[in-house]
C-alpha cells in the first residue's frame, strides 16, 4: 500500500469540528433576526456605524468587517464576536448555566433599556432583602454579600 493510498483512507472527519461555511453577512443577519431587531443591511450598517455598501461586503467570503464594527454589532445582538468572523465558539457570550438564567439572557438584547433597568431593579432589591433577612455571622460577612453583586 502506498503513502498517499494510507493517507486517502484515514478518517480525516472525525472528531473535528464542522466548519461554518457561511459568509459574515449570513452570521450578522441571523444575530440581528435572534434580537428582535431588522435583518437589514441598513440596519447592520446603522449599528455598526459603517455604510450599507461596506455591510455588503461581508456577503463575500473572506471579507470581514473591522474590530470596532463587529464589536458594536455583537454588543447590541448579545452575540460573540467570534462566533460573527467565524461560526465558531458559542453563539452568545455568557454564563448561562442556568436554565432560567439562560432564557433571560436569550431575551436581554431584545428588552428596551428602561426594562432592563427595571428587571436589574427588582433583582437588586431581592437580594437586599434576602441578605438582610438572612442571619449573617458578622457584619462583615453580610458587607461581603452585597460587594458581590
Amino acid at each position: 500500500m502506498s503513502i498517499g493510498h494510507a493517507y486517502i483512507e484515514m478518517p480525516h472527519h472525525r472528531g473535528m469540528a464542522k466548519i461554518d461555511e457561511r459568509t459574515v453577512w449570513e452570521r450578522v443577519k441571523e444575530a440581528l433576526a435572534d434580537a428582535g431587531l431588522r435583518a437589514t443591511q441598513m440596519k447592520a450598517a446603522e449599528i455598526a456605524g459603517c455604510s450599507q455598501p461596506s455591510v455588503s461586503e461581508w456577503n463575500q467570503r473572506g471579507s470581514y468587517p473591522e474590530i470596532k464594527h463587529a464589536e458594536k454589532i455583537a454588543k447590541r445582538t448579545n452575540t460573540a464576536v467570534e462566533w460573527i468572523y467565524s461560526g465558531r465558539g458559542p453563539k452568545h457570550p455568557g454564563p448561562p448555566e442556568d436554565p432560567d438564567a439562560e432564557s433571560l439572557w436569550n431575551l436581554w438584547a431584545r428588552l428596551s433599556e428602561s426594562t432592563r433597568g427595571r428587571i436589574v431593579g427588582m433583582a437588586e432589591e431581592s437580594l437586599h432583602r434576602s441578605v438582610a433577612a438572612r442571619p449573617a455571622s458578622s457584619t462583615r460577612e453580610k458587607s461581603g454579600i452585597l460587594q458581590r453583586r
